[in-house]
């Protein structure tokens, strides 16, 4: 997500950067690499360079996410319109090359649909967020900048799926690449990733991206409804299947009482590790009838934790 700078009235064409066509390639290859395509990963790049190559007769001012518009006038869609445009080539491949690794990972652990609702979920947690925390601080620190100020792109989204993805067991070596820093534990990763962004690309913009990993954990530690939103739909959300009544969260492992994605791994899915790696499974462990997830027995020994069926 970076600031909407008023001076610039449309979109900024640099098709002839060889930086631009080395992030465009680097995209693509990373789409075409796995045995799988990845539908939902490839349709959403897809839609985001649609929107910003073929829509130009759409001014950037009517879609941009303005808190002051949302609030006072009720233009609501721009907290979706907002994520699929964005300023020039440089940052709409540099979004989509970030984008499609954790797209990739994500659709193969979880399945297509389950991304595409997770992308929802986080998608209005992160931007509506933004929306929220900008007429806070305007109403109760008077900074008006942020609330009066207009925002653009999928970075926001990108880094709640990174969070989402990159929240681990807690084990000790869970650790993760950040550009020009080193090697950091996946919890701090993310924000220190954030502040790094900012200082390198200083019309991004920190209050969004911020949002974007709130969002992440929001979605990892907060309500239940929503993770049953995302891995049973609206079945899950009403408490249709034996997981919602049972009130567990679908997909989610578990480590010292702290929610965490699953990996997947050969086919199988495979309980508190990563979302997309591929630990190997638990020593003492039995295998659900219904859904396959390797449960582990000393925790949970008589019901699956995934979908909550007997042992």
């Amino acid at each position: 997500m970076s600031q909407f700078l008023r001076r610039r009235p449309g979109r900024v064409r640099t098709s002839g950067d060889p930086y631009v066509v080395l992030l465009a390639m680097q995209t693509i290859g990373r789409l075409l690499q796995d045995d799988r395509f990845p539908a939902v990963t490839g349709v959403t790049v897809a839609l985001n360079v649609l929107a910003h190559y073929y829509l130009p007769n759409i001014p950037l001012s009517a879609i941009v996410l303005n808190p002051h518009r949302v609030l006072e006038y009720g233009e609501t869609y721009r907290i979706v319109s907002s994520a699929f445009f964005h300023i020039d080539d440089i940052h709409l491949f540099t979004n989509m090359a970030s984008f499609v690794l954790k797209g990739q990972s994500l659709e193969r652990s979880l399945g297509p649909a389950r991304l595409v609702r997770l992308m929802v979920v986080l998608l209005l947690l992160s931007h509506g967020g933004y929306v929220l925390l900008s007429w806070a601080l305007a109403v109760v620190f008077n900074y008006t900048n942020p609330y009066y100020s207009s925002a653009l792109g999928f970075s926001a989204v990108i880094f709640a799926l990174k969070v989402v993805l990159n929240h681990g067991d807690g084990m000790p070596g869970d650790r993760e690449y950040v550009p020009y820093v080193g090697y950091l534990p996946v919890r701090y990763a993310s924000w220190v990733e954030l502040l790094v962004m900012h200082y390198l690309v200083p019309g991004s913009s920190l209050l969004g991206h911020a949002c974007g990993v709130v969002a992440g954990l929001l979605f990892l530690n907060g309500p239940p409804a929503l993770k049953r939103f995302v891995f049973d739909g609206f079945v899950g959300l009403l408490g249709g299947r034996d997981q919602g009544r049972a009130g567990r969260s679908t997909g989610m492992g578990s480590q010292g009482g702290r929610p965490t994605p699953t990996g997947s791994q050969g086919g199988r899915t495979w309980g508190s590790g990563r979302v997309g790696g591929s630990r190997p499974a638990r020593t003492v462990s039995w295998d659900c009838r219904r859904c396959t997830y390797i449960n582990n027995a000393v925790t949970w020994p008589d019901r699956c934790e995934m979908c909550g069926s007997p042992r």
